[in-house]
């Protein structure tokens, strides 16, 4: 099943959203001047869409919805890798699970100045 836009977008910003939310190598048309001839729109028309409000953060959403299916499988790649003696899965799973949260060190080179209330 292909993802869908949630608002009311026209057919032709449609497809090219659900063209943005695809990885490159998974594209049929491999540049935005193909696509933009493909669907019958100046490929400068796929550029104003992409700063329609709202327009980037649909794409992303589209793009969360692509790969949201893989979530369970990646996880448990990462628990094998992390059982299997990998340091940077091991730190990974404990950050997911909320255990392990890394410390930074702040250093001021000038003193803080405090205001009053």
């Amino acid at each position: 099943m292909e993802p869908k836009p949630t608002k009311e977008w026209s057919p032709e910003q449609a497809e090219f959203m659900l063209w943005l939310a695809m990885p490159k190598r998974a594209r049929s048309f491999k540049t935005q001047q193909q696509l933009a001839a493909h669907i019958g729109v100046h490929e400068s028309t796929l550029s104003d869409w992409k700063r329609i409000e709202g327009f980037m953060a649909e794409v992303k959403a589209i793009s969360v919805s692509l790969v949201d299916h893989d979530v369970p499988d990646i996880i448990h790649k990462i628990v094998s890798q992390a059982k299997g003696g990998s340091l940077a899965h091991q730190q990974m799973i404990l950050e997911m699970a909320g255990v392990y949260v890394q410390k930074q060190r702040i250093e001021l080179t000038q003193p803080l100045l405090l205001l009053d209330k």
